[in-house]
């Protein structure tokens, strides 16, 4: 069991350098940053191979908030797959926007033009985040339309969490960059606890849904402002419980279980 633990420890820490070779790619950083990544790492491969009653839920909790934040902070914000469309889709969720409006049979969304981001994703660079974080909020700036055609199908609860990063981030900042980052970190974090719930409950395969959550392109999504955070979150989370029902034999599913069960199927449905 401890040999298993440690051979996580070790491929987590392979992970979070192919992390930080990603992050040289979109932009240089800092040596500094480079070490003290490092140095984080180390010592938490380290606090795994001491511990002697290490346990997955331990591992995940030790491991993910590590790769989340490299995520999060590593690839620059919009870099992401269709970002820039679930950002303006996010803001104008957060303006009461709950339904999306139509303009010529197409769905469109009313923002400020600070808000609005037309950079093509391949030329997103920490230059561009450095023009971005320029971009400050006015009452009395336009107002323009931007493309919501292919986020209007998505059911308004999967932009929960990040609505709700934004609007925490309104009130303390007008620069549309930090409710960006804001709306990330709210979506990982709504993630982290879903996911932390699902292999706690889990009554076997604690490991391979340790692994299927810590593996790059699952950890990317997690960190972005795309409504598949939410949903693999809860996708794992119905499987968890469904495993956790299915392995008390002996109990009978009581009315609770099933409407916990019944919202759970829901859930996914509408995602």
């Amino acid at each position: 069991m401890k040999k298993n633990l440690e051979l996580i420890a070790v491929l987590m820490l392979c992970i979070i350098i192919i992390i930080l070779v990603l992050t040289y790619v979109y932009g240089k950083i800092n040596i500094g940053i480079t070490l003290i990544v490092f140095a984080i790492t180390a010592g938490i491969s380290f606090l795994i191979y001491l511990d002697k009653n290490i346990t997955e839920e331990k591992v995940f909790l030790y491991i993910v908030p590590v790769i989340l934040i490299m995520f999060i902070f590593g690839i620059p914000i919009v870099k992401n797959a269709d970002e820039i469309v679930h950002w303006h889709k996010v803001y104008d969720i957060s303006q009461g926007n709950i339904i999306t409006k139509k303009s010529n049979g197409v769905g469109v969304g009313w923002v400020p033009e600070s808000v609005s981001i037309f950079i093509p994703q391949n030329e997103i660079n920490y230059a561009k985040l450095a023009e971005l974080y320029e971009r400050k909020m006015d009452k009395n700036e336009k107002i323009v339309g931007v493309d919501l055609a292919t986020d209007a199908i998505y059911h308004p609860l999967t932009y929960a969490p990040q609505v709700l990063g934004v609007l925490t981030a309104k009130i303390f900042t007008n620069r549309p960059i930090i409710m960006m980052y804001m709306a990330r970190i709210f979506n990982s974090i709504c993630s982290f606890v879903l996911l932390y719930l699902a292999i706690k409950i889990i009554p076997y395969g604690k490991r391979i849904l340790l692994f299927l959550t810590c593996i790059p392109v699952c950890a990317n999504s997690l960190a972005s402002m795309s409504t598949d955070a939410l949903t693999i979150s809860v996708a794992y989370l119905l499987i968890a419980y469904v495993l956790k029902l299915i392995n008390e034999k002996q109990k009978k599913i009581e009315l609770k279980e099933k409407i916990i069960l019944r919202n759970f199927i829901n859930c996914n449905g509408f995602m």
